[in-house]
């Protein structure tokens, strides 16, 4: 499943911000597990206008054991008209 987010949508000061803002909003209407820490475990910066972030969700809060999630955030664009997509795996 992918989530779309475009720019007119984008209310966080980062479009980072506002795709884990939309991780959360997923988890609480059910439609992704529940976690309560996230970890970029990489980022690719292609260029100036796409990221590609690697996002693990756990359940603890000490990031123990296997992530409950592991999501893609791409963020592409430029800087005042950016989309975000959110990868959600299966």
């Amino acid at each position: 499943m992918i989530v779309k987010i475009n720019a007119s949508e984008i209310v966080e000061e980062t479009a980072f911000n506002e795709a884990i803002d939309k991780l959360v909003s997923l988890m609480h209407d059910g439609t992704i597990e529940e976690f309560k820490v996230y970890d970029v475990e990489d980022i690719d910066n292609i260029n100036n206008t796409y990221t590609k972030h690697t996002v693990a969700l756990y359940n603890n809060e000490d990031k123990a054991g296997e992530p409950v999630r592991t999501v893609t955030i791409e963020i592409y664009g430029e800087e005042d008209n950016q989309t975000i997509e959110i990868h959600l795996g299966e």
